[in-house]
């Protein structure tokens, strides 16, 4: 369902519970201006990182820097954790900016695996930065990009 006119969107549940919402970008329609910019390009999911094969990235409290697409503006991406040791998150964001105050990902109890779409803004570089908070897995994959 698209926004109200005034760019409001409204939600709906049957239970008590805590919601947040995170506006991550939009879509547009035929009536925008043409323009290359912004457009996403689907790729062959690819894998980027995965802890199981490639020791050290990340641990706890680690921070792993990953290349997305040279030239494109966000990521599209799957990111996974598995394997935690307890409860936690998983944070991506561009590599040129600071660690930002809101996570991509959050599990609830260890051992679980979880997996979340996530747009990441990438760096003027083509890279983006991943923080893993329990001790366990990453896996990252490319989807596709924006450019």
């Amino acid at each position: 369902m698209p926004p109200d006119p005034d760019g409001a969107i409204h939600l709906f549940n049957t239970a008590p519970m805590q919601l947040i919402v995170d506006v991550i970008g939009y879509v547009t329609d035929a009536t925008a201006p043409s323009s290359a910019k912004g457009l996403f390009v689907p790729v062959t999911p690819t894998r980027l990182v995965d802890s199981h094969t490639a020791p050290g990235l990340p641990g706890r409290g680690c921070v792993a820097t990953i290349a997305g697409a040279a030239g494109a503006s966000a990521a599209v991406t799957n990111v996974t954790i598995t394997g935690s040791s307890r409860a936690g998150f998983a944070t991506a964001w561009p590599s040129d900016q600071s660690f930002p105050s809101v996570s991509t990902l959050n599990i609830d109890a260890a051992d679980q695996t979880r997996p979340n779409h996530a747009v990441v803004p990438l760096s003027a570089n083509g890279n983006f930065s991943v923080y893993l908070e329990p001790r366990g897995h990453l896996i990252v994959d490319l989807t596709g990009y924006f450019t």
